[in-house]
């Protein structure tokens, strides 16, 4: 539900509230839906321009529950599943308020704005189910059951959600938890820091505020239940704190509640709110209040035996006197009025003319969903279905279908001008539609984004196809589901018998890429066809040999000796006598070695990162790239929860392990830079084509024996370093015979010159004696290619300064000083030439290149 304001008051005396605390060795419920949107938020670095870095979010999942591992902490993940008629206002709010902000997302603004992309929690719910982590689906809204399996294990609960400072649990707010291990003071095992909230060190600090009054608290600040502002006329006759104390005015309210709560019993404060409201509003406001009252008082969870887990206790009925129900208060006594009729008349006009009429104050679904008299049972169910449901093998969408008969596309970054990027798969909702709800013939509302920036209602059209009911899915063969599946996507069996070949866990997203190919508009490029591809190998080939690695600094850092080792040596292994018939893609894959996918990550890391000048150019962003990957999301998406609901006839795909978002969006932009693109694709740089092999040979001579060598000083090396020191030398002459030698600029270029002079005169000796030879593994070249260019630098300087003075000597030193700098800066120059094509400072080398281009067969 959420208490505005509550989390950022406590936040502001984080002192007060929150307890320093060492995590490790509990059990840990966590707030599935929660952690999943702040770990993406908070701990994921990724760009949201470009639709979903899904394989970067996974690495942060599998990190978490990693680092929860070490510590001997036990993870219960608790995911929400449907939403509640009561939660329609803020879907529909964060809807509308999600399609505006992506609207404005691109290269330049994402720094300032983000967004979630379309398979955030879907990538969540994977890695939690291949690391089989205990964990369950409610049927609808989680954090009641959290609470109540919190209570009844003693352990806290990991979420950033203000509904648990008001439920008697022990709570760690995840804005304090600490993403790193640290060591245990008296033990050898681990430990994470984080903040412990209990509500008894609340109430304690309020003057021993009764606990049952806590859900009282919620009710006045506003949640999904009513609004806030039905209470205007309750705040007026309780007294606030100044606001030099508390500057913001949701604070103030904040503090005025739990101050008069302070002094009032259960009971009490319920006669009192609702005296002060109008006669027709008190039933409503009555019924809700204990609505939100049994919302955070525990129980024991139905949830449970899906974890596997024992519970230490019994949870009892402690808060008595918060279970006296509000509506019978309003029954029994006859509630009177308080405060004069100036009161109503001063809080009506803040509403509307209609004083009388209590939508204007509540809460309401949209107009188009009503909230129904019946009330959902998940008995209508089969039980299979609710086992799978609440073992999260299902999304909670499913949930809505069969209790609200709605469904929500999530909008996500696409081409406003084209239409939403979810109709592609409205074909494949109205199947699902037909499978879960096959004896209703009512049609499935969806909620999409609409033309005008804003969202819209639909109805699925009706779905043609014979499919088997919910109660007929668990007697079919899988054989059969296949081909239900397959017509459904209006794909013939024959024409994909060929997935037979490829990796289980591959076979289902090709299946969305063809479907892709078919349905898209505007229609699919080859360009678009082979990035997904491309990403695809990358992600499951190279990947799992070298590493996961997503910065070119860190991997040229990692693998750079690595990398040249394998450019001086590389062998092409070719056997044409192999039999074609008997290779297959799987043994294909198989024969990457580890050596092949550093040379392919090496050319292929920078897609993975974002090109600096898009950052500041908008020019450079092409949102019509993205509209199609978009559409292919939407596909995957649903396509992936179809073959759920027919049990799997395909392996399940996790998008994080085929989808970047970033690489895809810089390959694909980069193949459409291409005139022929199957002639670049045919390049020496995709192997499948060809195989290059370059040779690097290098031969050193050197002589190590120390000799007086008096020809060096005849060549053009030895010639511009007697230069420099005789330049050097004279300008110091120059700045010592006068009087202005020892002020600031003198004996700054008097330092630079004699330092210039000892240092090129000790190189000097060094070359003459070929102590520089003798040394060769030093590199001379790369040293003194800084040192002249710093000493140009200091020359330049000195030079400026002593031409500024009035007498002959410095401005003879400052011509002395600019001739020695242009010697330097030249040699500086020698030196970078002679770095880069790899010669000796003193001594030979010779190399040679031999490049040789293998055509190897096609499959």
């Amino acid at each position: 539900m959420g208490v505005r304001g509550l989390t950022t008051f406590i936040a502001k005396s984080a002192h007060k509230y929150l307890k320093r605390h060492e995590l490790h060795g509990t059990y840990l419920v966590i707030d599935g839906n929660n952690i999943a949107s702040h770990l993406y938020k908070w701990h994921c670095t990724k760009n949201d321009c470009f639709g979903g870095d899904y394989d970067r979010y996974a690495k942060v999942i599998y990190d978490f529950f990693k680092l929860l591992d070490d510590c001997n902490i036990i993870p219960l993940v608790i995911f929400d599943g449907g939403y509640e008629y009561k939660k329609f206002k803020t879907v529909f709010s964060r809807l509308r308020n999600k399609v505006k902000v992506v609207k404005n997302l691109n290269s330049v603004t994402q720094s300032s704005v983000s967004m979630f992309p379309l398979f955030l929690r879907d990538v969540f719910v994977d890695v939690v189910l291949k690391l089989k982590v205990k964990s369950v689906r409610c049927d609808f809204e989680a954090d009641y059951e959290m609470a109540c399996l919190a209570r009844s294990l003693n352990c806290p609960v990991l979420s950033y959600d203000s509904d648990f400072y008001v439920f008697d649990v022990l709570y760690i707010p995840f804005s304090s938890f600490e993403m790193n291990l640290h060591k245990l003071k008296n033990s050898s095992g681990y430990c994470i820091h984080c903040s412990l909230y209990q509500v008894e060190n609340f109430m304690n600090i309020y003057g021993g505020i009764s606990q049952s009054n806590l859900p009282l608290v919620a009710t006045l600040l506003g949640n999904d239940y009513v609004r806030r502002s039905l209470f205007r006329n309750f705040y007026k006759h309780i007294k606030s704190p100044k606001r030099k104390q508390v500057k913001s005015r949701q604070q103030r309210r904040i503090v005025s509640v739990i101050k008069w709560l302070q002094n009032e019993t259960y009971d009490s404060a319920v006669r009192k709110i609702l005296s002060r409201l109008k006669t027709n509003q008190r039933r409503f406001v009555a019924h809700h209040i204990k609505l939100i009252t049994e919302g955070y008082v525990c129980k024991n969870s139905k949830y449970q035996h899906y974890l596997n887990i024992e519970t230490l206790k019994e949870i009892s009925q402690s808060n008595s006197s918060s279970c006296v129900d509000a509506v019978e208060i309003l029954n029994d006594v006859n509630v009177e009025s308080e405060g004069s009729s100036d009161d109503e008349d001063s809080d009506s006009s803040e509403t509307s003319s209609n004083a009388s009429d209590v939508s204007v104050n509540l809460i309401e679904p949209e107009e188009e969903f009503q909230e129904s008299t019946e009330v959902f049972s998940t008995d209508k169910i089969p039980d299979w279905f609710t086992d799978k449901f609440r073992r999260c093998e299902y999304p909670s969408g499913f949930m809505d279908i069969l209790s609200k008969e709605v469904y929500f596309f999530i909008p996500q970054l696409e081409d406003y001008s084209n239409v939403c990027s979810h109709h592609i798969s409205v074909h494949l909702l109205s199947a699902i539609n037909k499978i879960l709800r096959s004896d209703n013939k009512k049609p499935l509302n969806y909620v999409a984004r609409s033309e005008n920036v804003s969202i819209a209602k639909y109805n699925t059209p009706f779905c043609k196809i014979k499919l088997p009911t919910l109660h007929e899915i668990p007697y079919i063969k899988s054989e059969d589901t296949r081909k239900i599946l397959l017509s459904i996507l209006n794909i013939k069996f024959e024409n994909v018998v060929f997935l037979d070949n490829l990796p289980s866990n591959w076979q289902l997203y090709i299946l969305s890429i063809i479907y892709w190919i078919k349905n898209a508009n505007p229609a699919v490029t080859y360009c678009h066809v082979y990035s997904m591809v491309l990403c695809m190998l990358v992600l499951n080939i190279v990947d799992p040999q070298i590493g996961f690695c997503r910065s070119s600094t860190k991997f040229l850092n990692k693998f750079e000796k690595k990398l040249n080792a394998i450019s001086n040596s590389v062998t092409v292994e070719s056997n044409h006598n192999e039999d074609k018939s008997k290779v297959t893609f799987i043994s294909l894959i198989n024969s990457v070695t580890y050596n092949d996918c550093l040379l392919s990550m090496k050319e292929l890391i920078k897609y993975f990162e974002m090109e600096e000048k898009m950052k500041t150019y908008l020019k450079l962003y092409d949102i019509h790239i993205l509209d199609c990957f978009a559409q292919f999301q939407s596909c995957l998406l649903h396509i992936k929860h179809l073959n759920a609901l027919l049990n799997k006839p395909y392996a399940t795909c996790l998008i994080s392990d085929f989808y970047n978002g970033t690489f895809l969006y810089n390959i694909c932009a980069n193949f459409m830079k291409r005139n022929n693109l199957d002639d670049y694709m045919a390049d020496p740089g995709f192997p499948a084509q060809h195989t290059t092999t370059t040779t690097v040979t290098s031969n050193t001579r050197v002589q190590t024996n120390l000799r007086w060598d008096p020809s060096y000083i005849r060549r053009k090396e030895g010639i511009l370093k007697a230069a420099q020191i005789l330049l050097s030398f004279l300008g110091f002459i120059c700045i010592q015979c006068t009087q202005y030698s020892v002020s600031s600029v003198g004996k700054w270029y008097s330092t630079v010159s004699m330092f210039a002079v000892w240092i090129s005169a000790i190189l000097l000796v060094f070359y003459l004696f070929h102590l520089i030879e003798k040394f060769y593994k030093i590199p001379w070249i790369k040293f003194e290619l800084f040192y002249c260019g710093i000493i140009a630098l200091c020359f330049l300087i000195a030079s400026c300064m002593t031409a500024t003075y009035a007498s002959k000597a410095f401005q003879a030193g400052a011509f002395f000083g600019f001739s020695a700098m242009v010697a330097y800066t030249f040699d500086a120059y020698l030196k970078f030439l002679a770095m880069r094509s790899g010669e000796l400072a003193q001594g030979e080398r010779q190399i040679s290149k031999e490049t040789t281009t293998v055509t190897t067969p096609t499959y």
